[in-house]
């Protein structure tokens, strides 16, 4: 038979995993708003059409970032596309160009969009 110690018990790891959930799922849509407010922020003005254009086609932004200053702001998209088919439909010019790595990148401002798995 449960004592009231055990009925307590459960209903305290009950609330917790509730808990832990609801904490989880907050701070995924916190990241999410703060890596799509940065990125479109803090994107060269020469990518920036292109950013537009992705995230109206529906397009989101997983994750973005600088691995160090000597390295160039990485915005990594979720959804495909393809960066040359991009670069020749918005008629974009250097310093955006598209990298051997299959990235559009600008190398003046060292920016990088580069599309999802």
């Amino acid at each position: 038979m449960l004592t009231l110690t055990d009925i307590l018990e459960i209903l305290g790891v009950v609330a917790v995993a509730v808990t832990l959930v609801l904490v989880l799922q907050f701070r995924r849509r916190g990241k999410a708003d703060h890596d799509l407010h940065y990125s479109t922020e803090n994107v060269c003005p020469h990518l920036k059409p292109a950013l537009d254009l992705l995230l109206e086609r529906g397009n989101r932004v997983k994750s973005v970032g600088q691995v160090a200053r000597e390295f160039p702001l990485e915005i990594h998209l979720v959804g495909k596309f393809d960066p040359q088919g991009l670069y020749d439909e918005l008629k974009m010019e250097p310093p955006a160009q598209v990298s051997e790595r299959g990235v559009l990148f600008c190398k003046d401002d060292w920016c990088e969009i580069h599309p999802g798995e």
